[in-house]
């Protein structure tokens, strides 16, 4: 039942939704060297803000994206083995591969994972801070839209996203709470 849904929602995104400004985009926006910069002016952000009291939020972003690339890569898809889209047979003649078949597992998606537990992280440390909300959705929104290309490229199936999603946005919300913890004190109640 929940993977004809998955297999549904996976067809629609990756086919139905097929056009050439997104066949142009999508593929973009999961890739790197397009994701990175906004993490480094995040990284200069807090430098810039907080000095040397920055290094607590670099550190604490470091942490989060190791143990949410940890538990997805080392963890969880070692021990699910789900085969990606392109490797799953029921569906692999129908789909639009606009990447490489990879022979890795799919489930869960590191890509949301990773970005998720970012996201998190970075707009709850903000959070109560003077336009905090505006920044939230954009760092929701962007976990969101490099998710949703990973479906649209045929690299996850959507239960992938979603479970990454969610699983990377408790390891941001878990890290945050033992920064907070622990460090609180030495940020002044600041951050």
């Amino acid at each position: 039942m929940i993977e004809n849904i998955d297999y549904a929602i996976f067809s629609f995104v990756n086919q139905g939704l097929s056009n050439p400004i997104f066949d142009s985009l999508l593929p973009i926006i999961r890739n790197k060297w397009i994701w990175l910069p906004l993490y480094l002016f995040l990284i200069v952000f807090f430098i810039y803000k907080y000095q040397l009291k920055s290094i607590y939020v670099i550190l604490g972003a470091i942490i989060t994206v190791a143990l949410a690339d940890f538990f997805s890569s080392g963890i969880i898809k070692p021990w699910v083995q789900r085969p990606r889209p392109c490797n799953t047979a029921i569906i692999q003649e129908s789909m639009y591969l606009l990447i490489d078949c990879r022979n890795s597992f799919s489930f869960i998606s590191s890509h949301a994972c990773n970005h998720f537990s970012l996201a998190i992280f970075f707009s709850s440390m903000i959070k109560n801070r003077t336009n905090s909300k505006p920044l939230t959705s954009l760092f929701l929104f962007w976990a969101s839209a490099i998710g949703v290309s990973q479906i649209y490229v045929g690299a996850h199936f959507p239960i992938d996203i979603l479970v990454g999603a969610i699983f990377g946005g408790f390891i941001g919300w878990i890290v945050v709470k033992l920064c907070r913890f622990i460090l609180c004190e030495r940020m002044d109640h600041k951050i």
